[in-house]
Order: structure tokens, then sequence, then C-alpha cells
């Protein structure tokens, strides 16, 4: 039997009192273009007998879209085909009204979609179409979770900690079909690489004997932060595989299902959608044992958390302005943009703490409120600001002493608009989150400054494409393992001492602002030892290139 509204809000509630804006975000709730919507529904649906649901109906764009296709054959009572759930209070009402003004009586269930089974529907379906919610690992908490997590589990899909809401959800969404169905769902490119959707990669082509999944140049979301994929899978008794289609916009859907599927698709399907030239002069190096991922000579690790930058760190006209003595600061980067160089010096630390805000509070010692002095009044002013009582600040005893606080070998930023920055850390800095630590294995540290040189090179600026994500506003994000997968150049010694000693003409002209020369010193060592070739190297440009203005595109369109 089915849950009802009221009971389902009697138990849990469906949503909080937030503005609309609060909510959606807290819901993960991104609304679909209703082009895109139709594409998906023409190509799902296809016959006048169908049963359509939407798991997450939001404010019905894809269950209209389902009452156009239905009606385009000839379907005139379409109200006991098609079904969607919504969690939403205010976006069901939204639904049920724009339903009404198309003439459709199609039911909307107010509930979580992780307490619905398919016979609180009437059974299975032939298609399940929407767009599930995307709610990062760190919101996505509580009881919601658990079940969701459940619920994957007894489908056979184990999922981490750092799973996102739509990985669950997806699975549950499949549960729903009918044998020979279709599933079309708007969800976020992390399906393609992270590691934490890779039981749902398995998953995926486990259950459906077609999976195709399409990108976009330019963003589906114009205002998200995130870069979305269409996936469209196909149950049926002819398997075919994965095929990953390239699209210039999300119009283009409706006339451009085509493509070869693979039958034997890679670890992380983001490579499937990366230059072929490129991703095969890389397999060329690997199977001549050419190049190694950065974990074999060195570990990635997020930067100390701080909960609360702006009181933490501060300028040195700040740190006078409040009488902090020098002996409780000490410099660290605080942000990318502070890593000037390939290589940071003393020099370099006297003029970011001159102007810069990169002076950390370091404090250990309990009891520093308990006085009348500088430091104890500026902890007090903390206080009163609520500073110790935010997340990461709540959990620490003493609330102010910072954790984490490591000096590593090297810098990589962790969100980069062009490329990573690397640099070597001879000044002896430490780093906020958001730049990533660099400590080398024991072996691999004498050979520290070839292997920042390496890392400036066009196979590893490609590397980093295709380990990395696209983020908002086209930046690329690198988590620690994507950094760690990066890949380099194997050294040897010859190799070695050459790209050490172009170092500093490398961190000269990153300082001047010329990259691609920093990149072409690089590539120019890697041709003298025939690491490299002219036409393996050419591959490889082109294909960062492609990659790289694919993701600057996407960040133009988001805007």
């Amino acid at each position: 039997m089915t849950l009802s509204a009221s009971a389902a809000a009697s138990r849990e509630p469906l949503a909080p009192a937030a503005s609309p804006g609060e909510r959606r975000k807290a819901l993960g709730a991104f609304y679909t273009p209703s082009h895109l919507a139709q594409a998906i529904a023409d190509w799902a649906i296809r016959g006048p007998q169908d049963r359509i649901l939407d798991p997450a109906a939001g404010e019905a764009v894809f269950l209209a879209a389902a009452a156009d296709r239905l009606r385009a054959f000839g379907c005139d009572d379409i109200s006991c085909q098609i079904f969607g759930v919504e969690i939403d209070r205010d976006a069901r009402e939204k639904s049920q009204a724009a339903l009404f003004e198309q003439s459709c009586s199609s039911r909307v269930e107010l509930n979580d979609f992780f307490r619905v089974a398919p016979e609180h529907l009437g059974g299975l379906f032939n298609v399940v179409i929407g767009n599930p919610p995307y709610i990062r690992y760190h919101r996505f908490s509580g009881e919601t979770r658990r079940r969701a997590l459940e619920t994957a589990a007894a489908a056979g899909v184990r999922l981490s900690r750092l799973t996102s809401s739509w990985a669950p959800f997806l699975v549950h969404a499949a549960s729903f079909l009918a044998p020979g169905g279709r599933l079309g769902l708007v969800l976020p490119a992390e399906l393609l690489h992270v590691d934490y959707a890779a039981p749902i990669r398995e998953f995926l082509l486990r259950r459906f004997a077609s999976v195709t999944v399409v990108t976009f140049e330019q963003a589906v979301f114009p205002g998200a932060m995130i870069d979305a994929v269409i996936l469209l899978a196909e149950d049926g008794t002819t398997p075919q595989g994965l095929r990953i289609l390239k699209l210039a916009d999300a119009k283009e859907l409706r006339f451009s299902l085509r493509g070869l599927f693979t039958a034997n698709p890679a670890e992380r399907w983001s490579v499937l959608r990366a230059p072929s030239g490129g991703v095969q002069a890389l397999e060329r190096l690997r199977a001549e044992q050419k190049l190694a991922p950065l974990s074999a000579v060195a570990s990635v690790d997020i930067g100390c958390v701080t909960g609360a930058n702006d009181f933490f760190i501060l300028t040195k006209q700040e740190a006078a302005r409040h009488r902090l003595r020098s002996g409780v600061l000490r410099p660290v980067i605080a942000r990318p943009s502070q890593l000037i160089g390939t290589v940071l010096r003393a020099a370099d630390v006297k003029r970011l703490s001159e102007t810069e805000r990169c002076l950390l509070l370091g404090l250990r010692q309990p009891g520093l409120e308990n006085s009348s002095s500088a430091l104890s009044k500026y902890l007090k002013r903390g206080r009163d600001l609520g500073i110790h009582g935010r997340y990461k600040c709540r959990v620490r005893d003493p609330w102010y002493a910072v954790p984490g606080v490591r000096i590593p070998d090297a810098f990589m930023s962790y969100m980069s608009h062009r490329a990573p920055r690397v640099a070597l850390n001879r000044a002896r800095l430490s780093s906020t989150n958001l730049v990533h630590q660099i400590s080398f294995h024991p072996r691999s540290r004498p050979w520290a400054p070839a292997y920042i040189a390496a890392m400036y090179s066009s196979l590893a600026l490609l590397s980093y494409e295709l380990e990395g994500r696209s983020y908002g506003g086209g930046v690329l994000k690198m988590e620690t393992r994507e950094a760690e997968r990066a890949e380099l150049p194997g050294l040897d010694r010859p190799l070695a001492l050459a790209l050490r000693t172009v170092l500093s003409h490398i961190d000269e002209a990153v300082r001047r602002g010329h990259p691609d020369l920093a990149t072409k010193l690089v590539d120019d060592v890697l041709l003298a030892h025939e690491v490299l070739d002219e036409q393996t190297l050419e591959a490889i440009r082109s294909a960062r290139t492609e990659l790289e203005e694919r993701r600057a595109l996407r960040g133009r369109t988001s805007a």
C-alpha cells in the first residue's frame, strides 16, 4: 500500500523551513531545461503503453515531457501511466499545478524516494527518467543517508562514505524498471571518474545491456557548480556495452544518439571522452614503462583545516592591530595564487608576509583565553564571534588549536583555472586545505627537484585533465587521490640530473607568467632523452589543449 503524504510527513520532515533557494541547495535540486528533458523522454518512451516514473519529480519537467511523448503516440488518458515521487512539498505542489495546466492528472507521491518500493506505485515501469538530487557526502547525512546506502547494498552495490546522494538514488531507480526497460537520468560527471562511483560503473555494466553516457562541451546547468552528463541505459538480451558521446550542447541530444560501443571500458570512463590520440600516446608510454604515477614516488595530503580562515589566518597589518606577537604566528601558503614559482624560498616568505593574508595563528596549549594578554583578547573576540562553535573548531580541544600543520616537501594547488601550480617547499612552509601537500618517499626525496620539473611537462598536464574533474567556472579540481594517480615520466639518473638542472629556468618562466615556456623547457628535456618523440608529444599536447579548452568553454557557458 502506498504511504500517504500525511503519514510520511508525520514520520519525518520532508523539507526544512527555508527559502526556496536554500531548500533547493539542501535537497540537491538543479532543475532540468525542458528541451533536455524532452529529448530524454523521446529516447526512453517507445510506445503508447509505457508506464513512466520520475523518482525526483521537482517541478514536473520530465513528467510534462513524458505526457507530450505519450500524446504523440495518440494517447488520451495518460493519468494511469505517469508517476512521480518528490520529497519537497513546495516542489510537489508546483509539479501538480504544472501538470494540471497541461490537462495531465498524473500522480506525484510526496515522499522520500528511498521509502518507496515499486509495489507502492502499482508495479514496475517501462521507463524511469529524471534528475536525481545532487548532495555532496558532507551534507548527505543522517537517517536519509543510512537508508539510501542500505537500499543500494540490498541491490548488491556497496558504496563508500564519500558517496554523494545521486549514486544510491540511481541504484534504487533501476530497481523500478521492468524487463526491457530504459533508464534516462541527468547525473554529475563524477559518474565517469571518481573513485566512489566505481561500484556504480560496475553496476551499470552488469545490470544493463547497453549504457550510453552523453557529455557536453557547454554547460547543461548554467550557474551550477557541477558538470553534468546524461545516462541512457537500456535493459535487453543483446549486450552492447558502453559508449561515450561528446556533443556540443544539450540541444543536439535528440539528433545524435549514435556512436560505437566499447567492448572493454576503462576503469574510469572519463578516459573514453578524451581525444583518442593523446590517450593512445599515454598507453604506449605506459606499455614502454616510461610513466609512473605520482603515488609511486610521493603521497599527497590535504593541508590544515582551520575551520575559519578569516580568523586564524591574518595579514601582517591585522596581527599588528591586535598586537599579536610574531611567536604565535607562522607563515603558510593560504591559497594557490601564493605559489608564485616552482621553488619557494625564504625571500618569498618575506614578500608574502608583507602583502598577503598568510600568517597562521599556531597555538597548542590550553588556557590561553584566561589572561589579560593581547592574545587572550583576540581569542575571546573569536569566541564572541562564535568561531569556537563552528564544526571543525568545536571538536578540537582547545578549540583554537589548528591540527595537521605539517611541513611537506612540495605543494600542489587543489583547484586551478588552467593547470595545477606545483612548487618545491624550500621555505619550510605549511599550507591550508586549499593547497595540497606533497611528501616524497625517502628514496625519491633526493630527486624531488626533478619530479617538480616533470610535473610541468605536457604529459603530466594531460594526465591532470584526465584524472581531475571540471568544477564551477571551468576550474580543474584535483582531489588527493586523483593527484596521486597523475602520471609522470619515469626518471633514470641522466634524466633526473637534466630536469633538476632546468628547474631554475622553469621557476623563472613561471614567475614571469609564462607557463607555456616552462612546459616547453621540460618537454625539450624529455625529447632529448628520448622519453618522447615529436609525434607522441604533438598528440599529447593536442589532447591536453582540447580538454582544457573544453573545460574552459563549459566554464564560460555556466556563468
